[in-house]
């Protein structure tokens, strides 16, 4: 099977890979951001630290409360940075899931021969416009869904950011408290103190290869595009933390947004919870694919909500009916003659026009499967720089 070159490319049977790739290149660049960020916050917090040493490397007295103001102001500024890039990352996640649609879509309405001619190539015209304007509505209603759930630890995302603030904070706070305890020099509670943050020097830069550094064909056979390899990005620390929420956060907003999908389409009978392809080893994924009525992973739609566990990779696979059924039932609620009530439903959620079948529903859908598969850095650096 030829790899795609383009998203107008994609087959179905190459949709999961895709969509998980792209998605798995929002984490790279999402991880890259947090530890570039971090190493700027680590280097404004040794400056703060050395010029308040003075000559000999101590600090105390007023030099202790300028340090411990100055990285208030430091941490502020991270988390400003870090909350924007969190609230892109979920966006584009969600834009990612969408942006397979179209072709689900081509692969059950383009069939219908009302639909082909001048309408369809309207139809085609339309499936492949930059743009969110349409899905803003559904984004939306994602995202709000998203916020509103609860973690393994009985915390929403808003609560969950609030924490993270207040533990890194006191965090560093208790580093240089505790330096100047020990009669440390600024030196060396700098060092300590770059050390709880945890950026890795080479992460940024080991990141922007796998985004930038590969040609599309490379990316579409998923050469070299994960996220759970080489050590430039280990983390611990502020960098563990921050990129363990983000990472979950965008799990749970791509595969609501999937599921909502699916949800909708009238073509779609269940979904088939699948293992990544760097499932590195036996975890409660494998043991909710063996509890599945048939031990193949396929549930009803929305039985099953991932992502399982922190850092889950796994991914769900939409379950569809035969295309040729698929047809012959639309035909009928087409003409009208036989009522169809998911066909409705969907209909009236994507504003469709039953009888062209042409109409704003798939306008911009792909820009951000697009972008985080084959988008080059001028488009990344443009888009997504927060600042």
């Amino acid at each position: 099977m030829a790899e795609p070159e383009t998203v107008q490319d994609l087959t179905v049977e190459m949709l999961l890979p895709a969509l998980h790739r792209a998605e798995m290149r929002l984490q790279v660049y999402v991880a890259g951001q947090v530890h570039g960020y971090l190493i700027d916050a680590g280097r404004a917090l040794r400056t703060a630290l050395i010029d308040a040493g003075g000559e000999n490397g101590a600090l105390d007295g007023l030099g202790l409360s300028v340090v411990v103001n100055r990285a208030a102001e430091v941490w502020r500024a991270w988390m400003t940075r870090f909350q924007a890039l969190l609230e892109m990352a979920r966006r584009e996640a969600v834009a990612i899931a969408f942006g397979g649609l179209p072709v689900l879509h081509d692969r059950y309405f383009g069939t219908l021969q009302e639909a082909r001619g001048a309408q369809r190539a309207v139809l085609n015209e339309e499936i492949w416009l930059g743009g969110t304007a349409f899905f803003e509505p559904q984004l939306e209603a994602v995202l709000r869904a998203a916020g509103e759930r609860l973690y393994g630890d009985g915390l929403r995302l808003s609560r969950r950011i609030w924490r993270l603030d207040e533990e890194g904070l006191a965090g560093i706070r208790g580093a240089v408290y505790a330096g100047v305890a020990d009669s440390k020099s600024a030196w060396q509670i700098a060092e300590e103190v770059e050390q709880y943050l945890g950026a890795g020097q080479g992460c940024p830069r080991w990141t922007r290869y796998r985004l930038y550094g590969l040609t599309k064909t490379q990316i579409a056979q998923g050469h070299r595009g994960g996220l759970y390899s080489g050590d430039e990005c280990a983390e611990q620390g502020v960098a563990y933390k921050a990129l363990r929420l983000a990472r979950t956060e965008i799990q749970t907003v791509h595969h609501l947004a999937g599921q909502r999908i699916r949800e909708q389409l009238p073509f779609v009978e269940g979904e088939q919870v699948v293992l990544s392809p760097a499932h590195p080893r036996r975890d409660i994924c494998d043991e909710v694919i063996e509890a599945a009525p048939n031990g193949d992973g396929v549930y009803a739609v929305g039985e099953v909500q991932l992502p399982l566990h922190p850092n889950c990779i796994c991914d769900q696979r939409a379950v569809m009916m035969d295309p040729d059924a698929f047809v012959d039932r639309l035909r009928g609620w087409v003409d009208g003659s036989e009522p169809w009530a998911e066909m409705d439903g969907y209909a009236s959620w994507v504003g469709m026009q039953p009888a062209t079948f042409s109409s704003p529903f798939l306008e911009g859908l792909t820009w951000g499967l697009q972008l985080w598969l084959f988008g080059d850095e001028a488009e990344h650096d443009e888009r997504f720089e927060t600042g």
